[in-house]
């Protein structure tokens, strides 16, 4: 086949996505709106000041063993997300990130066919 004719068979898929800015206080509220099992992809700010990129599902319970943080992450700004990345090199006990909700700096995940990403001020 030529390459012109292999071009005609191929589908072009265009991704609508939606661009929004959220102020720090707002991001937990927006990722409770979530819902679960959303592929989620996480940009935030680390205690020594480097970014990270985590890659997640929403509400994911993978590797809960026992009772559980002795506290309400809610109450203390955290959500614990399970990192998918690093689920493929570790175990799964060990793939667990506490995450404080004003350390985001970008949200990002696909919803009825649009792609939505915040950014957050």
């Amino acid at each position: 086949m030529s390459p012109q004719s292999l071009a005609s068979f191929r589908v072009r898929r265009e991704v609508a996505e939606r661009l929004f800015q959220l102020r720090r206080s707002q991001v937990q509220e927006v990722m409770d709106t979530i819902p679960s099992g959303t592929h989620l992809e996480v940009v935030f700010t680390k205690k020594d000041g480097s970014l990270r990129h985590l890659s997640t599902l929403k509400d994911l319970s993978f590797g809960v063993t026992g009772s559980g943080a002795p506290y309400n992450p809610r109450e203390k700004g955290i959500v614990n997300l399970y990192d998918l990345g690093l689920a493929k090199t570790s175990e799964p006990r060990d793939c667990w990130r506490a995450v404080r909700y004003d350390s985001v700096n970008e949200l990002s995940f696909f919803l009825n066919g649009v792609n939505v990403r915040y950014t957050i001020k």
